[in-house]
C-alpha cells in the first residue's frame, strides 16, 4: 500500500508540475537547470523521490515554484502527517494489546503455581 500511495502521489506532483496553471514549475526549473534532455523514467524517479520524502524526515532539491504547487505540497505534507499518525496509533494498539496478553499469562502462570504451592502438588 505504502509504495502504491506514493506512486500516485508521485504521478500527481509531476501532473501538477506540467500542467500550465502557473508560468514556472518544478519540472522547467529542472529541464533548465539539466546538461540532457530528461526523459520520463528521470521525471518519474524524482517525482517518486520527492514523494518519498514527504512521507519521511528525508529532504531533496526539489520545491515548490508556484502557489500550486506549494498548495498541493501542504495538502501532501497533511495528508503524510494523518497516515503516520494512523501508522503509529496502530503500533500503539497493537503494543498495547500484546502486553495486556502477556499479563493474562503471567497471572495463569501465577494462579497455576499458587494452586501446586497450595495443595503440595509434584510439578513431575
Amino acid at each position: 500500500m505504502s509504495f502504491a500511495l506514493n506512486h500516485c502521489v508521485a504521478c500527481a506532483w509531476y501532473f501538477v508540475g506540467t500542467s500550465e496553471i502557473q508560468e514556472w514549475s518544478w519540472v522547467q526549473h529542472f529541464e533548465s537547470g539539466s546538461r540532457v534532455e530528461p526523459d520520463v523514467l528521470s521525471f518519474y524517479l524524482i517525482a517518486v523521490h520527492w514523494s518519498l520524502t514527504q512521507f519521511t524526515p528525508a529532504s531533496m532539491e526539489v520545491v515548490p515554484r508556484n502557489s500550486v504547487e506549494r498548495a498541493f505540497n501542504i495538502g501532501i505534507i497533511i495528508l503524510a502527517l494523518l497516515c503516520t499518525s494512523s501508522v503509529l496509533s496502530s503500533i500503539t494498539a497493537h503494543m498495547t494489546l500484546l502486553r495486556r496478553l502477556s499479563e493474562e499469562r503471567n497471572q495463569q502462570h501465577e494462579l497455576a503455581r499458587k494452586y501446586i504451592t497450595d495443595h503440595k502438588l509434584s510439578v513431575e
